[in-house]
């Protein structure tokens, strides 16, 4: 954290243009950790002169999404062509959506919306040479009596015309993300810029038995690894037929909709039913427990982050668990209630779904 201030410090006073989440900079779970990335931009090679704006290309969009840890959504993302013919001309016009995710600083991630770009090649050369009529005289038209024509030009920008769009589309969402405008002015193009993201904190996960745990059920994605490296007593669950398994979303269609005062007594704890939890086996260690919450926080969030009427209001069961999950203090006991809190609520939606 010193060092992530140290340097976005630093920064501001080399006047770079600061984009970075304040929240970023007080990660509260010690999985994770804030990094600050200074991005310089080469004017000439690295972005689009658009009518004296310049504008990133793509390999600098690349740069900008990873230092901020933005990932693409696969749903939210697709780019094809429409057939144009009006007074720009018949031509091809390329369109792209992008959405975008990013890491939060508890471990979530934020998922923006969907944003849209239209790069259209005949319309862009008219703009950029000057022309405001696309006909066979216009067409030959140069800027200032020299260079390429209105149509050649056209042609160049439809070579790229996907990679334009797909481009103008990500900045988009970076700017959404991050407050990163699409397109600067040459001095501003001239500044550095500087992002932060939030990352696994490796000093955690490598120091401590519960992070050298949740590290190798990481890099594994198998219990029979972790069994092999820590026993089996550190994976008490391993084996069983009730073990929970990542879900499909498109199989618990119906389940949001579900606020029944029974479910939210068992997010918020109301009546008996927590009454009646039997102490596991000895053999079901913190680290082993704290693994398996993980699991249901991936595999199960759908059915968990809904918002469910309690006694004392409402009650969202995932928040519930990521806060059990983070909390520093959590005993083994704790944790224990939280999975049979979590598994009963899990059956009981299920059971009401089918």
């Amino acid at each position: 954290m010193t060092t992530a201030l140290i340097a976005l410090q630093d920064a501001k006073n080399n006047g770079a243009l600061v984009y970075v989440n304040e929240g970023h900079l007080n990660p509260s779970a010690p999985l994770y950790k804030t990094e600050v990335t200074v991005i310089k931009l080469d004017v000439k090679n690295d972005c689009h002169n658009i009518s004296g704006k310049l504008m990133p290309k793509r390999e600098v969009v690349d740069r900008v999404g990873e230092a901020s840890a933005i990932s693409y959504v696969s749903s939210g993302c697709r780019t094809w062509t429409e057939a144009r013919d009006d007074s720009a001309g018949k031509r091809t016009v390329f369109i792209s959506e992008q959405q975008g995710t990013m890491r939060l600083p508890d471990g979530s991630y934020r998922t923006g919306s969907v944003q849209a770009y239209e790069f259209d090649p005949n319309l862009r050369a008219m703009v950029d040479i000057g022309v405001d009529e696309w006909n066979e005289q216009t067409k030959q038209a140069r800027k200032n009596g020299s260079g390429k024509t209105v149509a050649a030009l056209a042609m160049d920008y439809s070579k790229f015309g996907r990679q334009r769009a797909e481009t103008g589309a990500r900045l988009r969402v970076i700017k959404e993300l991050t407050g990163m405008p699409t397109v600067f002015s040459p001095e501003e193009a001239g500044k550095p810029m500087v992002f932060s993201r939030v990352v696994m904190n490796t000093d955690y996960l490598l120091k401590t038995p519960e992070g050298r745990l949740l590290a190798a059920a990481q890099a594994t994605g198998t219990q029979d690894v972790i069994a092999a490296l820590y026993g089996k007593q550190a994976l008490p669950d391993m084996g069983r037929e009730t073990a929970p398994e990542p879900r499909d979303v498109t199989e618990q269609s119906g389940v949001q909709g579900n606020t029944g005062a029974g479910l939210a007594g068992e997010a918020a704890g109301d009546g008996d039913d927590w009454a009646d939890l039997k102490p596991a086996a000895e053999q079901d260690t913190l680290e082993a427990l704290t693994l398996k919450l993980e699991e249901y926080l991936n595999g199960y969030r759908d059915q968990l982050d809904v918002a469910l009427e309690g006694k004392n209001g409402k009650v969202n069961p995932y928040d519930l668990a990521v806060r059990e999950f983070q909390d520093p203090k959590a005993t083994a006991e704790s944790r224990k209630a939280m999975l049979s809190r979590i598994e009963r609520l899990i059956k009981s939606t299920e059971g009401k779904a089918s």
